[in-house]
């Protein structure tokens, strides 16, 4: 989902994997602690890290730590009494349901994973098939649900992708995100993953995370969302989502207000402010606070398969029956709005290009995602991702719609070929038209009923009558109850009821969507406004009286006059589309008429000859496009249509010899266009032939590739087992440190007694005395390793060597 984003949703056991764990908006505990719990993850190798980690740790932070890191499942973990030894925390190695408590450090056990559930830890056996546990993530995306803004993560040393998930999952509930200065570590890919998914709040070296967390938690604990007068805190919360508009062109007043507050506090507790009225002055003169407030708002969470049941239950009820539908040849039109990184777009891609009725019938596929955060459009369209996917796409997909590289996945040509990345708003710019399916997850949750009615309805219009809606786990079609029908109950999957595939009028501000009008919103589609009287109004210096009332989206509010003539009704469900009714010779010089006067707020006439086979093809059509500017809402278009004869104007000003050149230049228009049309049909055979060249490229860098990846997988193997060894041997070392401490205080031991001592081995070889010692025996330091029958003594000890033997 970005449905994290505005305009965005998102999208994978025995088998665990991220994907098991459940939508953050549909596990509500209502077990929400009273102090914060940080999930530190790492991988075995990371073992100082964390030393040096609670070491700094203050013992009375107040916080509860849950320590996952990457253990060999074939044996047993010490990591509990490595940490407890750097710290006076109690530290547990968790083997059974456990309650989170603070100021106290839980482990993770080998070959399980850790997860949160109503304040408490539960216990979820790996499966040994897994090919890559991504234990990190699985613990924070748990906490993220059950703690929300009371989640801390930090990501420390380690060689893979593990935590990148996690750390969005936190911060998409206001949480706070720490990772380790990547220079710092020891293995810095873990801390890499996690700063790129733009999600971490800090990049801190180990010693200055207790600082930050402590000061984060104090100002957090400290900075209210309600100020003492709640109206100044009211036009506070105002003027930042009017300070969000005006700099970066995104309106957040649908967003459900709780969801806003939680994170401007947190926002607040990272600028360490406490009252609102400074943050929204700090938003306003701080571009780069601004931005960062906006992202935050832009909630992105998703990954491949989210919601696992839904995507079988399209997988194996939906799909089939749509695709057997199409005939042999046609295309699957499917669209992902909010598509954030394009984990969900490629996941529906996938599914499609699975089934076997996808090949037998030779269909095409046409996947459009998209979002209004353009960061999240390049990420998606480079189809990079970390190698934690692993987790939630199984091996054959993996082995089918990627190839494997340093740095995690590379989505394939196959695969990316049939997904098309594009900025675009719910509301504000046309939706697309004639899709089979639209996926739009875990979206509406994060809006207000008004606005989701709206989405419902521009969905609605999105939509064949034979296709689908898909909503997230936790969301329903119950704000637009007549438009849609369930197709399936338990995935959340509707069909449109047949109605009137009307625009909803209005489009007022939704949350999220780039608009050039800051203004109020306008009217919702059953407001009482009498259109009539605006076009009397506006005609009232017209001499034509055939026109219609539109907006920048092309819909249509009023008709006046005779328009027969200029729009006809299109086979299929009515509409009021101008676009689809306008006579085709009309729709391009309209589409430019628009666009101009809707940016120039000026009046435009354009003269479009229609080159019929009657009146020789002078006649024409005059187009007058006349912007009605209302206060606080958005513009209307007034367009009027009138005949234009062409000759009737040129009869009293053209002598012969003039209207024979002008038949000259309008001959020599027609050759140019031909010509024209001849040059374009060349440059697209050229391009088809530049197309079959880059595929042939392409075909090579994929083989390439492939032997690139057999030798990624040798690397990975090698890394692996070197942590491993790393981990042996920083537990040697502490073994080793051990025994020299314990080996010092026997020496001091021996030394300061007054016994006489003699250590020998079961050949009689001296091995150490005491000083005491040399009272008896005449012995040097040289004599280590001498035999007791070699030694002189001081005293007649004839059987000395009987009894020692």
């Amino acid at each position: 989902m970005n449905s994290s984003n505005p305009d965005a949703p998102g999208a994978g056991g025995g088998e665990v994997s991220i994907a098991d764990a459940q939508p953050i908006e549909a596990t509500r505990s209502g077990a929400i602690l009273q102090f914060p719990t940080v999930a530190v993850g790492a991988s075995a190798g990371g073992v100082e890290a964390l030393r040096r980690l609670f070491a700094a740790m203050p013992a009375d932070s107040g916080c509860a730590f849950v320590v996952v890191t990457h253990l060999s499942p074939d044996r047993e973990s010490m990591l509990s009494a490595l940490i407890g030894r750097t710290t006076t925390m109690l530290t547990i190695e968790v083997h059974e349901t456990t309650p989170l408590e603070r100021n106290r450090i839980y482990v993770a056990p080998p070959r399980n994973y850790l997860e949160v559930r109503q304040g408490r830890l539960q216990l979820r056996p790996m499966d040994v098939r897994t090919p890559r546990a991504v234990a990190v993530d699985h613990l924070m995306i748990s906490l993220a649900a059950d703690q929300r803004e009371h989640a801390i993560g930090i990501v420390l040393s380690g060689a893979d992708g593990d935590g990148s998930v996690g750390v969005k999952a936190i911060k998409s509930e206001g949480g706070f995100t720490i990772a380790q200065l990547p220079a710092s570590a020891a293995h810095p890919g873990m801390p890499e993953h996690a700063v790129a998914t733009g999600s971490i709040d800090a990049q801190l070296s180990i010693e200055d995370m207790p600082g930050a967390i402590v000061g984060y938690l104090e100002t957090l604990s400290e900075a209210p969302v309600a100020a003492p007068d709640h109206t100044s805190t009211a036009a506070a919360m105002t003027a930042i989502l009017d300070t969000l508009r005006a700099s970066c062109g995104l309106d957040f007043r649908g967003y459900k207000p709780s969801m806003l507050q939680r994170r401007v506090r947190r926002r607040m507790a990272l600028r360490r402010m406490r009252e609102m009225t400074s943050y929204a002055d700090s938003v306003a003169s701080d571009t780069e606070e601004a931005a960062a407030l906006a992202n935050d708002f832009l909630i992105n969470v998703t990954e491949f398969f989210r919601e696992p049941e839904s995507w079988e239950a399209l997988a194996e009820e939906i799909l089939p029956g749509l695709l057997d539908s199409k005939d042999i040849g046609d295309a699957v039109r499917i669209w992902v709005p909010g598509c954030a990184t394009g984990e969900e777009a490629y996941t529906v891609a996938m599914l499609v290009l699975e089934q076997p009725a996808f090949t037998e019938r030779a269909l095409k596929l046409q996947v459009f995602g998209t979002d209004v955060d353009h960061s999240a459009l390049a990420h998606a369209r480079k189809g990079r991702y970390a190698l934690s996917i692993e987790a939630s796409v199984r091996l054959d997909r993996l082995r089918r719609f990627f190839f494997k590289n340093v740095d995690g996945y590379q989505v394939r040509k196959e695969l990316r070929e049939c997904v098309t990345f594009a900025p675009q708003n719910l509301i504000n710019d046309p939706p697309f038209s004639h899709m089979d399916l639209v996926s739009c997850r875990n979206f509406l949750i994060y809006v207000e009923p008004s606005v989701q009615r709206q989405i419902l309805r521009t969905l609605h219009f999105a939509i064949d009558p034979q296709g689908y809606l898909a909503l997230g786990k936790s969301e329903t079609v119950a704000p637009q109850p007549a438009l849609f029908t369930a197709a399936s109950t338990r995935a959340r999957i509707f069909r449109p009821v047949e109605s009137s595939s009307v625009i909803p009028a209005g489009g007022g501000a939704i949350p999220g969507w780039r608009t050039k009008e800051v203004g109020r919103p306008s009217p919702s589609p059953g407001a009482d406004l009498d259109y009539g009287k605006i076009v009397r109004a506006a005609l009232s210096e017209e001499s034509t009286s055939a026109a219609i009332l539109t907006n920048r989206e092309g819909h249509i509010f009023y008709f006046r006059g005779p328009l027969q003539e200029y729009l006809r009704q299109p086979d299929g469900l009515p509409t009021m589309d101008l676009f689809a009714m306008i006579d085709t010779r009309l729709r391009p010089q309209m589409r430019v008429a628009l666009h101009k006067a809707q940016n120039t707020g000026e009046r435009v006439e354009a003269i479009v000859a229609l080159d019929d086979d009657t009146d020789d093809g002078r006649r024409s059509t005059k187009l007058v496009v006349i912007p009605i500017v209302r206060p606080h809402e958005p513009p209307l278009l007034l367009v009027t249509f009138e005949r234009f004869d062409r000759r009737a104007e040129q009869s009293g000003c053209i002598d012969d010899n003039e209207a024979t050149a002008l038949a000259v230049l309008e001959e020599e228009l027609r050759s140019t266009k031909r010509d024209l049309r001849a040059a374009i049909e060349e440059l697209e055979s050229t391009n088809e032939e530049l197309k079959v060249a880059n595929e042939e490229a392409m075909s090579m860098n994929e083989e390439l590739q492939s032997s690139n990846e057999e030798l990624e997988t040798s690397k990975e193997e090698l890394e692996s087992i070197n942590e491993e060894l790393t981990t042996v041997n920083q537990q040697l070392e502490q073994k080793v440190l051990e025994l020299e401490i314990v080996n010092d205080d026997i020496g001091n031991l021996l030394t300061s007694t007054h016994i006489p001592t003699l250590f020998l081995d079961r050949q009689l070889h001296v091995k150490r005395f005491t000083p005491a010692a040399t009272s008896l025996f005449k012995l040097l330091p040289s004599d280590v390793d001498r035999p007791l029958t070699d030694l002189a003594s001081y005293s007649d000890l004839p059987s000395l060597v009987d009894d020692v033997r």
